[in-house]
């Protein structure tokens, strides 16, 4: 019984084992994929700004970067993350505040990815 016991232990640490580096491939593949969006500083642009209780959000090339604070000057944008003031780009580049989003078939606005149905007219993202 002891040998059946430490055969699917070991089994169960090869497939954890596994699956962490699988996960690890797709943050690093997903990482690339939004860098590619905002190659180019003159290709940012701001389509939507949500602000609540949690911060605020702007929708930049179809993806969301979040923050607690955001300000625009003649020098640019600047979003605060992490208690401090940064360029926009400089905020996207760090990756801490990148957020996927969908869009709506119905009102075709964007919504950040964690949300089911759209908050704007009510429609369910799968249906």
């Amino acid at each position: 019984m002891r040998c059946i016991d430490k055969y699917i232990l070991l089994m169960l640490l090869m497939l954890c084992c596994n699956a962490t580096h699988a996960l690890e491939n797709v943050g690093i593949h997903q990482k690339t994929e939004i860098m590619s969006r905002f190659n180019d500083s003159a290709t940012l642009f701001i389509e939507q700004v949500i602000t609540n209780d949690q911060g605020v959000f702007l929708l930049v090339n179809d993806f969301w970067v979040c923050g607690k604070g955001m300000q625009a000057s003649e020098e640019g944008t600047f979003v605060l993350v992490n208690e401090e003031w940064m360029p926009l780009l400089a905020a996207i580049e760090s990756g801490d505040c990148i957020r996927a989003s969908w869009k709506c078939s119905k009102c075709r606005r964007y919504n950040l990815d964690g949300v089911n149905a759209c908050p704007y007219c009510g429609k369910p993202r799968y249906g």
